[in-house]
């Protein structure tokens, strides 16, 4: 049983009388909007890493310059800037 339709079974078992059908698809899209938020704050929490290790990889704590962890660096930079468009629905 999903997460949703266990919130339902037991908002219906209280003996609550739900109304209108507009209030339900109302209960509905909050529940599924509560969902998605907190996917978004994953997500948001995700790139958020991989730009830190971006930065880490660019110089060292003592400003060395390693063009092999540039590299590295321009790869996650390109990793995030593709996910982020994935995201919002672009394309190339």
């Amino acid at each position: 049983m999903s997460e949703f339709q266990k919130y339902w079974q037991d908002y219906v078992a209280s003996d609550v009388v739900l109304g209108s059908e507009e209030y339900c698809a109302q209960q509905a899209w909050k529940h599924q909007q509560a969902k998605i938020d907190e996917l978004q704050k994953r997500i948001d929490g995700a790139l958020f890493e991989m730009q830190q290790l971006s930065l880490m990889l660019s110089k060292d704590i003592d400003g060395y310059e390693d063009p092999a962890q540039i590299c590295q660096s321009e790869g996650v930079d390109m990793g995030v800037r593709i996910l982020e468009k994935a995201l919002r629905g672009e394309r190339e």
